[in-house]
């Protein structure tokens, strides 16, 4: 805990930080239902704060009902997962390689026949949210003003890496602006790490459930998937160790794709010894981790988590994200911190796009190093706190114990499990007919697992479009359980 509290880097008041410090154990499992905390004096003296401070803490935890405080018996964790003791929203499998295909039924559902198809089944934000707005003044800010751009470099305009460095310095992780590169979005910047690291026939590990377009990838590059299965606590530990540690033997694998912070589609953020663990075996044996980061400002408590590539001591990791999760996909601004394979990424970029969006970019770095971009993501992500929460809540009321649902750490999707006798396709298409789609957990993995699965999107705010596309599908399943 003192580590945590001593490296800290937050705006927010202190009480706040080391309650969302406190409260990332919790929902990590760390700290588990039941577990007693010190007492009010040894954590004031664990954090190297005043007793006030730590009262504040503990009063702000317990009015998120993550704690209880009891006359004599002290302060245990009072959060506990929405679970049945049968509970198992991730399915165990051995891992196995197979050629990724074109994930068609992915493409079909988002991408190819449009975005607007379904109320649960795109992470689109909306241009009338607070966070588009700011952005889209910036924006028109800068087309208004006489510009005397010259040739930007083609690893992106400077004072918008520059921005991203103090954010990610934020996070604990120190870099400078020439080891960013900007890219046309998260994808864009994740195919470019896989042709850098990556030969046709390489075998690639993915924990799976995984985003679909991971997959896709794959198969478009003629790359291989090997499929580790994730657990509450992330992908399963001992074997992802186990296929990093088969470096030179039949089956191993070349790269390995992680979203270590609120996952897609699981919600699951792992543990700092969890990320400091990966880093080190990505660098013993000389195994490229390609970390998708893209979810991590979504996270729901404070600070934000550190990223596996801030425990790296020798390169082997490299980060992919963009601003599609809080600004909105249709700008397409992304960013790759390759680490050692820096010249060799940059000059792939450099060819393949040239220079990026000059304008978007500007606008970009003029919002982050502005005064709203804070204050705006954490009201946004309490937003989605609270929805997601009173989402899972209406769920669980009309589909009772029939259901299980992923507690997410942060992120706009909850993973669902069905009972096995539930005919997901069914489902459906009379969700599709009903205006109230979403993607069938089979298009998160290759092999025929996760059929009675589903993801929903659950983006703020919750009107009556949510709340009566909710009540439909409800009914839908209702019926089929």
């Amino acid at each position: 805990m003192t580590e945590l509290a001593n490296n800290a880097v937050n705006h927010q008041p202190q009480y706040l930080q080391i309650a969302g410090q406190i409260e990332q154990q919790i929902r990590n499992g760390e700290l588990s239902h039941g577990v007693r905390l010190p007492a009010v004096r040894q954590l004031a003296k664990d954090y190297r704060v005043s007793i006030n401070t730590i009262r504040s803490v503990l009063d702000t935890l317990e009015q998120d009902d993550l704690i209880s405080r009891q006359p004599r018996q002290g302060t245990r964790v009072n959060f506990q997962p929405k679970t049945q003791t049968h509970y198992q929203p991730f399915e165990p499998f051995k891992a196995d390689p197979k050629l990724a295909p074109q994930a068609q039924k992915w493409l079909d559902a988002s991408i190819l026949n449009g975005q607007a198809n379904g109320q649960f089944i795109n992470m689109v934000l909306s241009p009338e949210l607070e966070m588009f707005r700011s952005f889209q003044r910036h924006y028109h800010k800068v087309l208004l003003q006489p510009s005397r751009r010259g040739m930007e470099s083609s690893a992106g305009y400077l004072p918008l890496r520059e921005a991203l460095c103090r954010l990610y310095e934020q996070r604990r992780l120190n870099i400078n602006a020439t080891q960013v590169q900007i890219t046309s979005g998260c994808q864009h910047a994740m195919e470019h790490a896989l042709r850098v690291v990556c030969e046709p026939g390489d075998n690639v590990a993915v924990p799976t459930p995984a985003f679909p377009g991971y997959l896709a990838l794959l198969g478009q590059l003629k790359l291989n998937a090997v499929e580790i299965p994730m657990t509450p606590a992330g992908p399963d530990y001992a074997t992802l160790k186990s296929v990093m540690h088969n470096k030179g033997n039949s089956g191993d694998i070349a790269a390995l794709i992680i979203n270590p912070i609120c996952h897609n589609p699981t919600g699951v953020t792992i543990s700092d010894d969890y990320k400091r663990d990966i880093a080190k075996w990505a660098n013993t044996q000389q195994i490229p981790v390609i970390e998708d980061d893209i979810c991590a400002t979504l996270n729901f408590s404070e600070p934000q988590p550190r990223p596996v590539i801030s425990y790296d001591t020798d390169g082997w990791c490299m980060l992919v994200s963009s601003i599609s999760k809080i600004v909105g996909d249709s700008e397409r601004v992304g960013w790759c911190l390759p680490g050692r394979f820096r010249d060799a990424y940059m000059t792939q970029v450099a060819i393949s796009q040239i220079s990026g969006p000059y304008f978007r970019q500007k606008a970009l770095a003029n919002y982050l190093n502005g005064s709203r971009y804070a204050s705006q993501l954490r009201r946004w992500r309490g937003q989605m706190k609270a929805f997601i929460a009173d989402a899972s809540d209406y769920l669980y009321q009309e589909l009772g114990d029939k259901v299980e649902i992923t507690s997410p750490s942060g992120g706009y999707a909850v993973w669902i499990r069905l009972p096995d006798h539930v005919d997901v396709s069914a489902v459906r298409k009379q969700a599709k007919q009903n205006d109230c789609d979403f993607l069938p957990g089979e298009v998160f993995s290759l092999a025929s697992r996760f059929r009675n699965y589903i993801r929903l999107v659950l983006i703020p705010p919750y009107d009556d479009v949510y709340a009566k596309a909710l009540k439909r599908l409800t009914d839908i399943l209702k019926a089929m359980l």
